[in-house]
C-alpha cells in the first residue's frame, strides 16, 4: 500500500472513532468556544440574549460586544471568566459555577431616571466620570438597584454635554428680558498649567430678585494682554446672546492687563470699568502694613511662634491640653497666615491674642523655647492692631457677597471707614497703630480714587438708587455735589426709559366692584399714593425720591423697590440696572475653588470642554431645584454703627447688627 494512502486511511479512521465517541459518550466537540457563551443564549436573528439581564446584543460573529457587556454590567461574573484563550478544562469548569440569577431588568423610564440622578450627582459634587467604572461603585449600585445597567463613561459625558447645551439655551432665553446686567471676569491656571478665563453675569429680574450665573470657563492660551482679555469677555457675551446695550459694567481685579481690558471694553462697547473693591482693600492694608516697621516685626515674630506650634505635634498637644486645663470646652489651634491674604494675618494675630495665656504657659514650661514669646509691647500692639483692622475685614466679607446688593455699599462704607480712622485716638493707643490709622485714611482715598469719582460713576448712581443712602450723605468724601448726582440720574432716566414715566401704566384689568370698607373715604391724597405722579419730569421724580426719608440700614433695597417701583417708574428702571453691579470680582474667583476640586492631580488631563460644561452646570445649579437654593444674608459691619448712623443713615437709630460670617472670606484673594 502506498504510504500516502496509508496516512489518509489512518486519519479517516481516527476521525470516525472520535465522532462515535462524541455521539455515544457526549464528549465535547473539538471546536473551542469562548467561555463568554456560558452567559448568553445561542444567536437568533443575528442577536444574542444575556442570561443575566435579558439584554439583547447584535451578533456579528465575534464576542467583543458580549465581553464588554459582561465587563460593564456584570463585572463579578466576568471576573470568573478568563477570556477567549481559556482552555477547554477551564471552560468546562464554568459550566458548574453556581450563578445567581440577576433581578429582572427595570423599566426604561426608571433606568433613565436613575441615570439622570447619577449624572446630577457627578456634576453637582464635581466627581470624576471614571467613577462609573470603579468596582466599589458598581458593587454598591448592584446592591441598591440590581437590575440597573450602569452607563459607560462616554455615555455620561455625552449626557453632560447635552445638559450644558440645554443650560446655555435656557440662560440665553433668560437674559433676553434683562434690561441691564454686570459681568465679572478673572483668569486662573489649572493643575495642568493651562490658563482659563471665567466670566459671570449678574442681573436683577422682573420680580426684583438678584441672580447670577457662570457664562463660561474657557481655555485661554497665549499672552493675557488687555486686548485679548477684552475680546474674550466680548465673545462670552455673544455666547449667551447678550446685546452690548444690556451690559452696564465689567468688574475685574486691579492688574494692569485687566485695567487695560476695561478701557478697551469702555471704548468699544460703552461698558463701565469697575475695579474689584476687595482687591483695593487688600492693596490698601498690605501697603500700610508693609510701611510700618513695628507691624512687620510683630508679624515676623508671630509667624515664628505659630510656625513652632504648627511643626511640633507635642507643642500643639500641650497647647490644647492647657486650654482644657484653663476651662475651655472647645480648644482650638493657632492659625497661620497666608501671604496673599491680609485678612489671614488679622486672623493669625487675633487667635494669638485670644490664646495668649495658654501659649505663654506652654512656652515657659521646661524644655520649651522661651525666645519665641512675644514681648509685652508686641502683645499690646497685636491686640490694638487686630481691633483697628476688624472693620476692614468685615468690609471685605460684606463686599464679597453675591446674593444681595453690594455696589451701593462701596462709597458709603468707604466714607464711613475714613470717618472712623480720622477720629482722635485714645491716650492708651500705641503710636504704631495711630500711624497705621492715619495711613489707612490716605490709602483709602487714593486706591478708591475718591477725588476722581464723577456724578455719573456707576458706584455713585448705585448708592443714590439705594433707598438707604438716597440722602447722599456720603458725598462729603467724594468730589461731586448732590445736585450733580440728581442731574445724572435724570439724564440716565431719559436714556433708558422708553417713554416718559407719566405714561407708564399697568395693563387694564377686568373691572370688579370693590367691597366698600370705608377706607376709600378715609385714605386719599398724598397720604395714600402708590402710583406715579402724572406729567412728572425725570428731574421732578428724582427730586421727589431724594426728598423722602432714608430707610433704615436693615432693609433690603430690592424688596423696597419691589414695593415702590410704581411710585418711581423711571428710577426703577435704573435701579434694576445699577443695583445688579457687584462690588468685587469674587464671583469669578469662586469658580477657581470649584476648578481646583475638578482639575486635580488625578484629573489633570480633563478636556477643557468638559471643564467648561461641568463648572457651568455645577455653579449654575442646573440640577438643583430652586427651592433648595439658600438665601444669603448680608454679614454685618461691627464697630461702624456710631459713625455710619451719623454719616449715611442721617439720624436713624438703626445699626448694623448681626454676626459676620466667613463664607465670603476669599474676597481678598
Amino acid at each position: 500500500m502506498h504510504a500516502c494512502d496509508k496516512f489518509y486511511r489512518v486519519q479517516w479512521f481516527r476521525s470516525f472513532i472520535l465522532e462515535r465517541l462524541r455521539k455515544d459518550f457526549g464528549m465535547a466537540s473539538r471546536t473551542k468556544r469562548s467561555p463568554i457563551w456560558e452567559f448568553f443564549n445561542d444567536p437568533v436573528d443575528k442577536k444574542v440574549e444575556c442570561k443575566q439581564c435579558e439584554k439583547k446584543l447584535v451578533y456579528t460573529g465575534g464576542t467583543t460586544a458580549m465581553r464588554e457587556h459582561m465587563k460593564r454590567a456584570h463585572p463579578l461574573l466576568f471576573g470568573r471568566c478568563d477570556g477567549e484563550k481559556s482552555s477547554a478544562k477551564q471552560s468546562s469548569m464554568l459550566q458548574h459555577v453556581a450563578v445567581k440569577p440577576a433581578a429582572k431588568q427595570m423599566s426604561a423610564s426608571t433606568a433613565k431616571e436613575i441615570t439622570g440622578s447619577l449624572t446630577d450627582w457627578l456634576v453637582r459634587d464635581l466627581r470624576p466620570l471614571s467613577i462609573v467604572d470603579d468596582v466599589g461603585f458598581r458593587d454598591l449600585m448592584g446592591r441598591v438597584s440590581p437590575g440597573y445597567v450602569i452607563p459607560s463613561r462616554t455615555h455620561v459625558s455625552k449626557l453632560i454635554g447635552q445638559r450644558h447645551t440645554t443650560g446655555l439655551s435656557a440662560l440665553t432665553s433668560r437674559l433676553k428680558s434683562v434690561s441691564g446686567c454686570c459681568l465679572t471676569t478673572d483668569a486662573w491656571t489649572s493643575k495642568a498649567t493651562q490658563s482659563y478665563n471665567t466670566v459671570t453675569v449678574h442681573f436683577v429680574t422682573e420680580t426684583w430678585e438678584l441672580e447670577s450665573a457662570v457664562v463660561e470657563t474657557a481655555l485661554f492660551p497665549g499672552s493675557h494682554t488687555g486686548v485679548r482679555i477684552a475680546e474674550k469677555v466680548s465673545d462670552a457675551t455673544k455666547r449667551v446672546g447678550l446685546k452690548p446695550a444690556q451690559v452696564i459694567a465689567v468688574v475685574h481685579d486691579e492688574a494692569r492687563n485687566a485695567e487695560l481690558a476695561g478701557r478697551h471694553l469702555l471704548q468699544d462697547h460703552g461698558w463701565e470699568s469697575v475695579t474689584c473693591s476687595a482687591h483695593l482693600l487688600q492693596t490698601c492694608v498690605r501697603h500700610v502694613l508693609e510701611d510700618s516697621a513695628p507691624a512687620q516685626k510683630l508679624l515676623s515674630a508671630a509667624r515664628k511662634l505659630v510656625g513652632h506650634f504648627r511643626h511640633s505635634s507635642q507643642a500643639t498637644e500641650a497647647l490644647l491640653a492647657k486650654q482644657v486645663q484653663m476651662g475651655s470646652t472647645s480648644p482650638v489651634k493657632l492659625t497661620q497666615d497666608v501671604p496673599t491674604r491680609w485678612n489671614s494675618a488679622h486672623d493669625m494675630l487675633k487667635r494669638l491674642v485670644e490664646l495668649r495665656l495658654p501659649v505663654m504657659a506652654v512656652l515657659t514650661a521646661p524644655g520649651q523655647n522661651r525666645n519665641l514669646l512675644l514681648k509685652d509691647t508686641q502683645w499690646t500692639l497685636a491686640e490694638q492692631l487686630t481691633a483697628a483692622l476688624e472693620p476692614l475685614k468685615a468690609t471685605t466679607t460684606v463686599f464679597g457677597g453675591q446674593k444681595y446688593v453690594t455696589s451701593s455699599l462701596v462709597l458709603p462704607v468707604v466714607a464711613s471707614l475714613i470717618e472712623r480712622y480720622s477720629e482722635p485716638v485714645e491716650d492708651t493707643c500705641v503710636r504704631a497703630v495711630e500711624n497705621i490709622r492715619a495711613a489707612l485714611v490716605s490709602e483709602l482715598q487714593v486706591k478708591f480714587r475718591l477725588s476722581d469719582v464723577t456724578s455719573a460713576s456707576p458706584l455713585v448712581l448705585a448708592a443714590a438708587l439705594d433707598p438707604r443712602f438716597r440722602g447722599l450723605k456720603f458725598t462729603s468724601h467724594v468730589l461731586c455735589e448732590p445736585d450733580a448726582i440728581k442731574a445724572a440720574l435724570a439724564e440716565e432716566m431719559k436714556k433708558h426709559t422708553a417713554q416718559p414715566p407719566s405714561v407708564v401704566a399697568q395693563e387694564p384689568q377686568a373691572k370688579r366692584k370693590p367691597e366698600d370698607t370705608g377706607l376709600q373715604a378715609l385714605l386719599h391724597g398724598a397720604v395714600y399714593d402708590a402710583t406715579a405722579v402724572e406729567n412728572e419730569s425725570p428731574a421732578q421724580e428724582v427730586a421727589r425720591y431724594c426728598s423722602e426719608r432714608m430707610e433704615g440700614i436693615e432693609i433690603k433695597p430690592l424688596d423696597w423697590w419691589k414695593c415702590n417701583s410704581t411710585r418711581f417708574p423711571g428710577l426703577a428702571v435704573l435701579a434694576q440696572r445699577y443695583l445688579s453691579i457687584t462690588a468685587t470680582s469674587v464671583p469669578a474667583e469662586r469658580v477657581f475653588s470649584a476648578c481646583g476640586v475638578l482639575v486635580n492631580k488625578l484629573r489633570s488631563s480633563l478636556a477643557p470642554s468638559s471643564i467648561d460644561a461641568m463648572i457651568f452646570l455645577a455653579k449654575n445649579q442646573i440640577t438643583v431645584a430652586p427651592e433648595q437654593a439658600e438665601e444669603e444674608e448680608m454679614p454685618a459691619l461691627p464697630n461702624l454703627a456710631a459713625v455710619e448712623c451719623q454719616l449715611v443713615v442721617s439720624g436713624s437709630d438703626s445699626e448694623l447688627s448681626g454676626t459676620s460670617t466667613d463664607s465670603d472670606s476669599d474676597a481678598s484673594e
